[in-house]
């Protein structure tokens, strides 16, 4: 059985269809606990090449083997970081651990069937992480409208 999580990392899982009440033992799970990823921030830690290189024991096999995490089951788990990114490209905010329990699934759903995932997954081609511009003093303010 895969390892005890936090709630948050559970909801965000369940988000994108992974339920860890009905399925403890699915490969995510399992891949995400081989991989130390036990926590809500583990999850958002983890870049496009982690994702890809996730497996899990085959238990059922005999001899047990790794098993690489199917390419969807990848994608699921890249959709939570895009989906905090691009909210907070949009909205200038982020997201804490308690906000993502508000978040249900048909907002997630929308979000993956909208225009804006791919643009937001790690690894995306383009995609740059929002900056907050520094402070400008009086002087290079009054030295722009001059």
């Amino acid at each position: 059985m895969a390892a005890a999580t936090d709630r948050y990392l559970d909801h965000v899982l369940s988000l994108v269809g992974f339920d860890r009440a009905r399925n403890p033992d699915h490969p995510v799970f399992l891949a995400l606990a081989a991989r130390g990823c036990t926590t809500f921030y583990d999850l958002f830690y983890l870049n496009d090449n982690e994702v890809k290189g996730l497996s899990y024991v085959d238990a059922t096999a005999t001899p047990p083997f790794p098993v690489p995490l199917p390419r969807g089951n990848q994608q699921a788990l890249l959709t939570p970081i895009a989906y905090h990114r691009y909210h907070e490209a949009t909205t200038g905010d982020r997201l804490s651990p308690d906000d993502w329990l508000s978040i249900q699934v048909p907002t997630i759903n929308e979000f993956i069937l909208g225009p804006h995932r791919d643009a937001y997954l790690p690894g995306a081609i383009g995609y740059t992480a929002p900056t907050v511009a520094p402070p400008q003093s009086s002087s290079s303010k009054s030295r722009a409208t001059v």
